[in-house]
């Protein structure tokens, strides 16, 4: 089975910790994708 990403619905943050001091956060803005599942395994 596979599935597109649906853009309109979907976005990708992350944050990394530096020292324990800061935190930075991010985004992407442009991206695409698939998701695969296999039922078998």
């Amino acid at each position: 089975m596979s599935w597109q990403i649906d853009l309109a619905h979907s976005h990708i943050n992350f944050s990394v910790r530096h020292m324990m001091i800061s935190t930075v956060r991010g985004t992407f803005d442009s991206f695409s994708g698939t998701v695969e599942f296999d039922p078998e395994t």
